[in-house]
């Protein structure tokens, strides 16, 4: 296909965590602890502490059973993955418009659709 978001959106998938290895050298180094965090929180059991300690400091507060992760971690990551959001919203807006504008061109009357401009 010629629509070059679409390929962004591919190669961002890939980007996140792949288990291909013509892609490992090129993946985002943090991508795959937010694939460990996401994996956790959603099957496992995930802690996430206030505060700042060694991790194998206090056997009530850090267990073997946990994936512990601190407040601070946890929010890097979430802002991490929110950008990768915000990119894959911004590839599949540009992807629709790509192929809408290829209709427009054969079939000569298509609809539109208009997006009003929002502040960042």
């Amino acid at each position: 296909m010629k629509n070059n978001p679409l390929r962004g959106l591919y190669f961002l998938s890939k980007d996140l965590f792949t288990k291909d290895a013509e892609y490992l050298d090129v993946t985002d180094p943090e991508a795959k602890n937010i694939y460990e965090l996401r994996n956790n929180l959603e099957h496992k059991y995930c802690k996430i502490h206030w505060f700042k300690q060694d991790m194998s400091g206090d056997e009530l507060r850090f267990d073997t059973l946990a994936y512990s992760v601190t407040e601070e971690y946890f929010s890097k990551k979430t802002y991490k993955l929110l950008r990768y959001v915000r990119e894959a919203v911004i590839y599949l807006s540009l992807s629709i418009h790509v192929e809408e504008t290829k209709l427009h061109e054969n079939n000569g009357v298509v609809m539109p659709l208009l997006l009003f401009n929002y502040d960042e």
